[in-house]
């Protein structure tokens, strides 16, 4: 008997960069990128590398509209460890920041958008930090509905697929080499092409 294995049309790729591990963690940016799992890079960048599949890459204001969320000591020193190209996307003075409270409505309606255009699931690497955080980040802003629920992403939760799984169970340890590490939307687009690779391997099996 041979199995079919889930597929899904379209899907989101999501990335946060923070100033801690844990949900209620400073958010320094936070991007989302529409793709294909059995398309090819064609839909995600050009000839010259440019993103172009449907995306949104927001850079957070974090010294004072963030002022109750955390961060940690050693995620401060691990980000002075990276490279400065990774630094610039998030430190730099010359960046153009979005209020907190602003940002997250403008991604939780771009994630509506996304399931709108037919995503069906929401990759990240991995969902426990990144899925975890946007979450708590939409508790925060919209906080309880008419039915006295807190508000859940547009994507539910049964729907999310960790990366790190799936290129641990196909390649191991590789990495595709593709834009600034640690970058947000070069991060969306890297991990988009490796789940590209991975499910065009399993579906000719």
């Amino acid at each position: 008997m041979k199995y079919v294995p889930y597929i899904p049309k379209k899907a989101v790729m999501i990335d946060a960069e923070t100033l801690d591990k844990i949900p209620s963690s400073v958010v320094l940016s936070f991007a989302g990128l529409i793709f294909e799992p059995l398309g090819c890079k064609q839909q995600l960048v050009d000839a010259d590398e440019k993103v172009i599949a449907p995306n949104i890459n927001i850079v957070f204001e974090y010294t004072e509209t963030q002022a109750h969320r955390s961060k940690s000591p050693s995620t401060i020193q691990w980000w002075a460890e990276q490279s400065a190209a990774a630094r610039a996307g998030v430190f730099s003075d010359k960046l153009l920041r979005v209020e907190y409270e602003t940002a997250v409505r403008r991604f939780y309606d771009w994630l509506a958008y996304a399931k709108s255009q037919g995503a069906e699931a929401i990759f990240a690497c991995s969902p426990r930090f990144d899925v975890s955080i946007l979450e708590d980040m939409v508790r925060d802003v919209y906080g309880k509905d008419e039915k006295g629920e807190y508000y859940s992403l547009p994507i539910p939760f049964f729907a999310e697929i960790d990366v790190r799984s799936i290129r641990g169970f196909v390649f191991g340890k590789k990495k595709i080499d593709w834009g600034t590490k640690h970058e947000a939307l070069g991060d969306c687009v890297r991990q988009s092409l490796e789940m590209q690779e991975a499910y065009a391997w399993r579906n000719s099996l």
